[in-house]
């Protein structure tokens, strides 16, 4: 439900329903759920500029992706925060969340997001104006079918 308010561009809608579902989860204790729902979150806050609130969503569903071992969750957590950062100029340490999304992806072979976190890295690399290196990950590129 909270998804079909996001689309419609009822936010403050979906961020309640979001809320809501991350409050049963906790009482229910089901960490897969609370990861899901807290980077839906994150993803709101971020569309409507609440910086501080999303990155708390992110690093926290980034914990529990790492308390449950899932990599492909910990993976999606890093790349919604390493892109807030890059989109706040904090370039440094998106670079840092991308490399590390990057062995994630190449360590499960996952090519789509791979991908996503190759082009971002290269995309930061050549913001910070460290062109060699950018070109360098975006040939890292996997093709794709």
């Amino acid at each position: 439900m909270g998804g079909l308010f996001q689309q419609q561009g009822r936010l403050e809608d979906a961020i309640v329903i979001f809320e809501r579902q991350i409050k049963i989860d906790e009482s229910l204790n089901d960490q897969q759920s609370l990861s899901i729902g807290l980077n839906c979150l994150g993803g709101l806050f971020q569309q409507q500029g609440r910086v501080e609130e999303a990155i708390i969503a992110f690093e926290r569903q980034i914990k529990i992706a790492e308390s449950l071992n899932d990599q492909q969750s910990l993976s999606i957590g890093l790349n919604c925060l390493g892109r807030l950062f890059q989109q706040q100029g904090r370039v440094e340490e998106a670079i840092v969340i991308f490399e590390r999304q990057i062995k994630i992806d190449e360590s499960l072979n996952d090519q789509k997001s791979l991908s996503m976190g190759l082009s971002a890295f290269g995309r930061c690399l050549s913001e910070k104006g460290d062109f060699f290196d950018a070109i360098n990950a975006l040939r890292r590129l996997p093709l794709l079918r």
